[in-house]
């Protein structure tokens, strides 16, 4: 998934934001957060990441890793839109 995620922004393409799963099998969403963290290539996704439950532990590490926006269960369009708008006002 990284390097999908640099080489669409080497192509000038880039991703603006990754909506990753916290417990992903393989890298989970808080490891593909902190990556792109990380990386001054990955500067400027707005990650914001799909969560089964409300662990405040959870949410804590989604705070320190730069988590924009965690959602949980039924996910609607607008709710994404919504928040990815507000991320980018707040964070920019």
């Amino acid at each position: 998934m990284l390097e999908m995620l640099k080489d669409a922004t080497i192509a000038d393409t880039p991703f603006w934001v990754l909506l990753p799963d916290c417990r992903m099998p393989g890298m989970d969403g808080f490891q593909v957060a902190e990556n792109i963290k990380n990386d001054p290539k990955l500067d400027g996704i707005t990650v914001m990441m799909l969560n089964s439950d409300n662990r405040n532990s959870d949410s804590d590490r989604a705070k320190k890793l730069g988590v924009h926006s965690r959602f949980f269960a039924n996910i609607r369009t607008y709710m994404l839109a919504n928040r990815y708008c507000i991320a980018n006002i707040l964070f920019d």
